[in-house]
């Protein structure tokens, strides 16, 4: 797993051996408002990313 900012720089990753949960949790309070991508690769398969918008009101 790895997030991507909106300028194609990696600014996360998370390397996961055998999945046992459905769910993985990634702390978000650190990073800026803005638009990040989620790509998700699992092995033998094409790379699965999806949008997410962080947007906080301080």
């Amino acid at each position: 797993m790895r997030l991507i900012n909106q300028f194609g720089q990696r600014v996360w990753q998370k390397k996961l051996g055998e999945v046992r949960e459905k769910t993985q949790k990634i702390d978000l309070h650190t990073f800026q408002n803005g638009l990040y991508f989620l790509q998700i690769q699992v092995a033998g398969r094409k790379p699965m990313t999806k949008k997410l918008l962080i947007n906080r009101l301080y």
